[in-house]
């Protein structure tokens, strides 16, 4: 297949958007760097968002609308990429928005032998108030260490937006995104394209990705819904698949076990506080952690809290969480 030199393909996935949608599209149509294509990929919406799509390319010709029925959002991405074009391929989520710079500051990041480049991200709310930035970086890698930095929790994160890759990459290694994973799906596709390239740019100190916080999304809700639900741990699956994808790379294995050690950890919690009871789960999870406790004493992944939760956790789950509560209440009294 011959792609347009030069030309992004920007792909945007997108379920019942409709409020949101708009301010995704001036921040995309705004943009400096002129060679685009987007790609809007609707997965089967029930709201005005077709509607929206469809008004934007009367008056956008870089817009193209893609329909399909309903099958997730990594599906939906790989329909964008059968679709595209473009030398280089970007992600956008249709309730986020970027700077007028964004596809800029990526295509410059794409010297002649750079296969991977990555800028910066802020995390806001629906008002726009910073929540978390990514840190710093601004650094040539080689496959081994870039792997070690986005797989690690204190690093430049998997997410698939704010980056940019070479869609020849994507199209000969036959790289797509893995309907089966409910969560960390866009961290196993980075990974997996990042096996295959040579050289890679990183630059976030342009931080040209706003993430909106979307209260309804599996990443908020597993912090903060009242209710249970065993979806969330498909992000240990994923990491559990990333280390059998990545069994050359001992190191990034290393930080992926104390990984699924935390976040085992991390699950159990919310157990308790969802008052869900499921003695098999909670044993597998329990055995998680003791199995990988060790890569987390040597790790610095996370907070030291997170850290000693986790080694608590494998001594007794039930002690730990008590003593969670003991202290919670004893900081809400002190503030009081």
């Amino acid at each position: 297949m011959d792609y347009i030199n030069g030309l992004v393909s920007v792909i945007v996935p997108i379920y019942n958007g409709e409020k949101t949608l708009d301010r995704c599209l001036d921040s995309l149509c705004n943009q400096k760097y002129g060679a685009i294509e987007i790609l809007l990929v609707d997965d089967g919406s029930q709201d005005d968002s077709v509607r929206i799509c469809r008004k934007r390319a009367e008056n956008d010709a870089r817009i193209k609308i893609i329909q399909k029925n309903n099958s997730g959002v990594s599906d939906t991405r790989n329909y964008g990429l059968k679709n595209a074009l473009g030398e280089f391929v970007v992600f956008v989520d249709c309730d986020d928005y970027v700077g007028s710079e964004y596809i800029d500051h990526l295509v410059k990041l794409m010297d002649e032998d750079v296969d991977f480049g990555i800028c910066g991200w802020v995390k806001v709310d629906e008002s726009g108030n910073v929540i978390e930035k990514c840190h710093n970086y601004n650094d040539h890698y080689k496959p081994a260490n870039l792997l070690k930095n986005i797989v690690s929790v204190n690093g430049i994160r998997g997410y698939a937006v704010s980056k940019i890759f070479r869609n020849e990459i994507i199209k000969n290694n036959n790289i797509r995104f893995h309907k089966k994973l409910n969560y960390c799906e866009d961290l196993y596709f980075c990974c997996e394209y990042v096996k295959q390239c040579k050289n890679m740019s990183v630059n976030t100190n342009h931080k040209d990705y706003y993430y909106v916080i979307n209260k309804n999304s599996t990443t908020y809700l597993s912090f903060y819904s009242d209710s249970f639900n065993t979806k969330w741990l498909s992000e240990i699956k994923t990491y559990e698949n990333i280390i059998k994808m990545l069994n050359d790379y001992p190191h990034v294995c290393r930080i992926l076990r104390a990984r699924i050690a935390l976040s085992s950890s991390f699950y159990i919690n919310r157990m308790y506080q969802c008052g869900y009871c499921d003695n098999n789960l909670y044993n597998k999870l329990l055995k998680k952690i003791r199995k990988n406790l060790l890569f987390v004493i040597l790790s610095k992944e996370g907070d030291k809290k997170w850290r000693v939760q986790t080694i608590l956790c494998s001594v007794s789950p039930k002690l730990e969480y008590a003593l969670k509560k003991i202290i919670s209440r004893k900081n809400i009294r002190y503030k009081i």
